[in-house]
């Protein structure tokens, strides 16, 4: 079984890191390689939402 675990620490205010976490369609503007992220129906984090992320995860060079 795979385990992994990451710690990240923020220099700001618990409420304002908890409405960026709590904001699935804004990931794309603080997470690196999220492309695109959609929430149906448009809400946060309730019981049955689809959550849609389109992530890069190879970067290929010519």
């Amino acid at each position: 079984m795979l385990t992994f675990e990451y710690t990240e620490i923020y220099d700001y205010p618990a409420s304002i890191v908890f409405s960026r976490l709590i904001d699935l369609e804004g990931r794309p503007s603080w997470i690196k390689g999220i492309m695109e992220a959609r929430v149906t129906p448009k809400r946060t984090g309730s019981v049955g939402d689809q959550i849609f992320r389109k992530w890069k995860i190879l970067r290929l060079q010519e």
